[in-house]
């Protein structure tokens, strides 16, 4: 028998240090992390439960061959009533067929034996509408009111269903229910506390006698359940049939024991709970500290100001960063100083930029001329939105469109497909902040060649997403592979005047970012539309002072890199150690 309690305690550093980065969606969202090691300790927990090792087995308890004795004669007597269809169950299970041993006073059933599992009832939505809006009668749950285990079903539902409604089923009170279909199949799963209807997607457990509800809750949540349920799902979406649901095998413990399991069960649990508050409480406050540490650094007033700050940080950097998201914030800050001017020191020999954008004008007004476009004239920089007050020596405020030969986007026509041809890369292909050509689409050679010249990218292009989630994400064009984008990437031509890589770093700063994230229209599908992302506010330093930037952006991200690669490796070892010591328990 396992003292989880004091599996808990030991071992209390390893659950809550071991950590893993969740996928990230928004930019400049790292997608935080999960915290692994309390995740794998909740599986451990579930699964010494359904294995016997939780709590002292007890030899006065009935033995659950009786209980299933029970089961096998109501579900006879049912069927016999009509109150239960008769469901081909497949032979007993034999010893092979289960997943791992049980005390002896346990059975291996199948889950058609020990209740009448049944799916529940698909409803339109213009049915949830004009029939089944108002608020009487049962709550229809659908898959999205199904959470991930104990917590409680959502019954904010869209649907309402009169009671003795045709044709509609019911799971009563205490029923478990497990969604069967799609990505979350095997994995939602809940306890109705009232009676319900549902819909097609999720199985409901009526059991055959006295069964206590949480414990093939508990057994629905166990990495060893979701073995069984994964190795008989077919189709592209995913799901498993009513009619192998029914054999899925199922541990059986004495109806005593199963009680004092689920009392154990809520006990560890509470505790991961508080656990868990613990250590996301910990993780705030430390992303706190960073952010207020990395605030005096861009607050700094002047390169000398900078220094100082720079240096009481340094001195603290094992303490601050040892996260992946507290490094995102501090490269976020290093790109944030180098766009304002306080990453390295002036130089007053330099050209002023107030020359170097009268040049860039003739390259972009030479270029209009050769590609036939029409040339943007930029708005004006009005009072309001200036920032001249904060603009170093030699430095100049302007408009996006003055940096670039043309700012434009991708063909607005669906293009033709082809087995092989020219690239044809969609924001799924640069999300990453790479281009990625793997498994990229392909449109005919003709289509390409009839695309103007100023809406294919070239090598020293830079790309720049302006739809969906993934907005404002800046791609650096570092091949000479021919290709071309969609609508919702944009292109923009640098002029040959200025260093790509500063624009580049500039493009990925919150300067910029939140100028699109002003700029942005639709909720469902947010797009930047041309015209504000040409009228971005930038700040523009002499050509030379460009090249200073990048070189020392470059120079620090190779320590935030060490950093990163510091901080893989100890999160590594301690989810290893977690998965080392749950996998030598069970």
């Amino acid at each position: 028998m396992t003292d989880v309690n004091q599996l808990i305690t030991d071992q209390l550093d390893t659950w809550t240090a071991a950590t893993e980065k969740k996928s990230s969606a928004g930019r400049g969202n790292g997608g935080g992390v999960s915290l692994h090691g309390i995740k794998k300790l909740r599986e451990l927990i579930l699964e010494l439960a359904v294995r016997g090792k939780l709590v002292p087995n007890d030899t006065t308890d009935h033995s659950s061959e009786m209980l299933l004795d029970g089961f096998r004669h109501r579900r006879m007597q049912g069927i016999k009533a009509k109150r239960y269809k008769k469901q081909n169950l497949g032979e007993p299970l034999s010893a092979s067929d289960q997943p791992f041993d049980v005390p002896a006073s346990w059975s291996w059933s199948r889950m058609g034996e020990i209740g009448f599992v049944f799916n529940g009832n698909s409803v339109s939505a213009r049915a949830k509408a004009e029939k089944f809006s108002a608020p009487d009668g049962l709550p229809f749950i659908a898959t999205k009111n199904v959470g991930y285990g104990f917590e409680p079903l959502d019954y904010d539902v869209e649907a309402w269903i009169p009671v003795n409604e045709p044709k509609f089923k019911v799971a009563l009170a205490n029923t478990p229910l497990i969604c069967s279909e799609g990505g979350s199949a095997g994995k939602k799963c809940g306890l109705t506390d009232r009676d319900v209807c549902f819909g097609n997607k999720l199985f409901a457990c009526e059991f055959y006698g006295e069964f206590v509800s949480e414990f093939l809750l508990a057994w629905y949540q166990c990495p060893s359940f979701f073995s069984q349920f994964s190795k008989k799902m077919t189709g592209i979406i995913g799901g498993i049939s009513l009619a192998k649901f029914l054999r899925l095998p199922v541990p059986v413990p004495p109806i005593s024991e199963q009680q004092r399991i689920v009392a154990k069960l809520n006990e560890l649990m509470g505790l991961c709970d508080v656990l868990q508050r613990q250590a996301e409480h910990s993780q705030k406050a430390h992303q706190t500290l960073v952010e207020t540490c990395l605030a005096t650094l861009t607050n700094s007033q002047s390169p000398e100001d900078l220094t100082k700050n720079w240096t009481r940080i340094e001195a603290h950097f094992d303490t601050l960063f040892t996260t992946e998201e507290s490094v995102q914030a501090l490269e976020a800050a290093i790109i944030e100083l180098g766009v304002t001017g306080l990453l390295v020191p002036q130089i007053e020999a330099d050209e002023p930029a107030t020359l170097l954008l009268k040049r860039v004008a003739k390259d972009i007004a030479a270029y209009s001329k050769l590609n036939k476009v029409r040339p943007v004239k930029p708005a004006k920089v009005v009072e309001q939105e200036s920032q001249a007050e904060r603009l170093p020596s030699g430095w100049v405020e302007t408009r996006l469109s003055s940096l670039f030969r043309v700012v434009t986007d991708g063909d607005h026509q669906a293009p033709p497909r082809a087995s092989d041809g020219v690239a044809f890369l969609t924001i799924g292909n640069i999300s990453s902040g790479q281009l990625n050509f793997e498994g990229c689409r392909r449109v005919p050679d003709d289509y390409y060649k009839g695309l103007p010249a100023y809406r294919t990218p070239g090598l020293g292009d830079i790309l720049y997403t302006v739809v969906g989630a993934t907005y404002g994400r800046p791609v650096l064009v570092e091949t000479e592979e021919q290709f071309c984008v969609q609508r919702h990437i944009a292109i923009l031509k640098p002029s040959v005047e200025l260093d790509v890589d500063y624009l580049v770093w500039m493009l990925k700063s919150a300067w910029v970012y939140n100028q699109a994230r002003e700029g942005i229209t639709g909720s469902a599908q947010p797009t930047l539309a041309l015209k504000p992302l040409r009228n971005f506010l930038v700040l523009l330093p002499p050509r030379a002072q460009q090249e200073r930037i990048s070189a020392k952006i470059k120079q620090l991200h190779q320590l935030t890199a060490r950093l990163r690669e510091r901080i893989s490796v100890s999160t590594e070892t301690q989810v290893s150690l977690a998965n080392t010591i749950t996998s030598k328990i069970h």
